[in-house]
């Protein structure tokens, strides 16, 4: 493909003739890098057929070599553009997976090999696997993600993605993934106690401070007590969860010796809120990081937006189960009406509305945002809510207009926050507001069942149906309740992982629900993991047997 460089951007690029597989030829291109980009490739020649087979592992293997020879005190980060449907079909859309299974064959074996050179060698790495390459226009519009599907994309965009996202943001190196670390935290509410609970597994680390009684001893025999706030690292032996008070304890042996605890001392630590911790996982998987990347996004735990307003103030609020978090809040002085002429009054009440207009549009996810409460006192939501729909009408501003339902309109006694607990303390309201949160989780259990009952070959449950279904790319919706990446055996809390990424991979809709609320209840009856199909799916184990069918 000829790239359109400018003749400034040609005097930047110095081009080295050779062979890609040889590797003095090798040495002298990456000589100085910062960044390698390996993306040799085999040109397909037939069903399973190939010219130059193997180029894609005896390249990747020879710049790996010559890197580590040549910058052993400084390897400059390795980029490889692999392929979708490499070592597992789970990200490729059922539909391609018998084309891909015909020609891609023999070169998908190569890149295997080629992919774990480069996990295994320690250098830092990126490995890009695009959908099916084409040639067509650079379009910037593109998913990219640790798990992702697709059916096309062009070599523009694949090309654009690694400039922009791996080598000018540095994005993407390696993956968080299945790496061992730790994380300092610090919870600030029950809800962030909750997420601790979830996260905190048998064999972690757990960093913290605790009152500690030391006893000492006088000179005239008698002993003391004192209680002394020490920083303690055990190693995790067992999690209890008060589900009524909300409280956390972990229990331990202490790794890191100190005058007051002895090494192999057992201890208990209490989580408190506002009181920092560090916690440590000799592996990070994928349901851990998304778990504490929602937890510190106030936006994906909030499902109920409001704003309260009067003339002149607004507070944009977000609101989860246990606290309410404010966004922004605006005043705009608006002068009084003069007698004759309202007119700078209108201009101040205009550019008010428009300031609490744009604040809603910044702060609230209508992805994740449920109800949008509007309140005031006298006239002003309406006033403001017609100016708003006006605006989305004009500037067609459909994120405001497909959400129009959304918003409720309340009376309150002012426009401070404040005036949020007269509203929530409604029963019209709170029976509107019920359940918002798990809204999504309660509608998918009772899809579920309703399935079950029209139609059993697109609703099934238990592991290994499931699992099949995750292997033919059919999962629709998968539920899983978060008690089965609590289990204390790492195997079997590693395979619901896997299926989670597997069923992420063929774009599968992953609903984890909290075994503390009544839907998590109802999935538990139906062994914790169940799933709704995109089309009917007869397993082996769900055919009548031949005898049966001669009977």
């Amino acid at each position: 493909m000829l790239l359109p460089f400018t003749p400034e951007e040609l005097s930047k690029i110095t081009v080295v003739k050779g062979d890609a597989l040889a590797k003095q030829d090798i040495a002298r291109t990456i000589e100085g890098a910062d960044v390698v980009l390996c993306s040799l490739g085999a040109k397909i020649q037939g069903l399973g057929k190939v010219s130059d087979q193997g180029v894609e592992e005896i390249g990747v293997k020879s710049v790996i070599e010559i890197i580590k020879e040549t910058r052993a005190s400084n390897m400059p980060r390795l980029i490889m553009v692999s392929s979708t449907g490499v070592g597992t079909n789970s990200d490729v859309p059922y539909v391609m997976r018998p084309f891909y299974s015909l020609l891609l064959r023999t070169p998908h074996k190569h890149k295997v090999v080629a992919e774990k050179a480069i996990k295994d060698s320690g250098i830092t790495y990126t490995i890009v696997r695009p959908a099916l390459l084409t040639n067509g226009e650079l379009t910037k519009k593109y998913r990219a993600d640790v798990v992702c599907s697709g059916y096309t994309i062009s070599r523009r965009d694949v090309a654009h993605f690694i400039l922009e996202q791996c080598v000018l943001e540095n994005k993407w190196p390696n993956s968080k993934k299945d790496e061992s670390g730790s994380v300092r935290l610090i919870p600030e509410g029950p809800e962030d106690i909750w997420h601790a609970y979830n996260l905190i597994q048998l064999g972690d680390q757990l960093t913290a401070s605790t009152i500690r009684g030391v006893k000492s001893e006088t000179k005239t025999g008698s002993v003391s007590t004192d209680r002394k706030r020490v920083k303690l690292t055990i190693s995790i032996e067992d999690v209890f969860f008060d589900t009524y008070a909300c409280a956390l304890r972990i229990k331990g042996r202490n790794i890191v010796e100190n005058k007051y605890v002895a090494f192999g001392q057992y201890h208990t630590l209490d989580l408190e809120l506002n009181q920092p911790f560090t916690l440590s996982k000799p592996q990070w998987d994928l349901i851990s990081l998304k778990r504490i990347e929602d937890a510190c996004d106030i936006t994906k735990q909030a499902d109920v937006a409001a704003v309260t307003m009067q003339d002149g103030l607004a507070v944009v609020c977000l609101l989860t189960q246990y606290m309410t978090v404010v966004r922004q809040r605006i005043e705009v002085p608006i002068p009084r009406k003069r007698r004759g002429s309202t007119t700078n009054y209108e201009k101040g009440v205009l550019r008010f509305y428009d300031q609490v207009y744009r604040a809603i549009k910044q702060h609230i996810d209508f992805d994740v945002v449920k109800v949008v409460i509007l309140g005031s006192p006298g006239f002003v939501r309406e006033q403001f809510f017609d100016y708003m729909m006006a605006q989305a009408v004009k500037t067609e501003d459909r994120v405001i207009i497909e959400n129009k339902s959304k918003f409720l309109l309340v009376h309150t006694s002012s426009g401070h926050k404040g005036a949020l607990e007269e509203v929530m303390r409604d029963p019209q309201i709170k029976a509107r507001l019920a359940d918002t949160k798990s809204a999504e989780e309660a509608r998918a259990i009772d899809n579920f069942y309703q399935m079950l009952n029209d139609n059993p070959d697109r609703a099934f449950y238990g592991y290994e149906d499931v699992s099949k279904a995750a292997e033919h790319g059919a999962i629709g919706t998968l539920m899983v309740t978060d008690e089965l990446f609590r289990a204390a055996d790492v195997p079997t809390r590693k395979k619901y992982i896997q299926l989670v990424e597997d069923s992420q991979a063929s774009n599968a809709n992953v609903l984890v629900f909290s075994s503390l609320h009544v839907s998590g209840e109802r999935l538990n009856q139906l062994t914790g993991v169940a799933a709704l199909l995109n089309f009917p799916l007869v397993l082996e184990s769900d055919e009548e047997p031949e005898s049966d069918r001669e009977n």
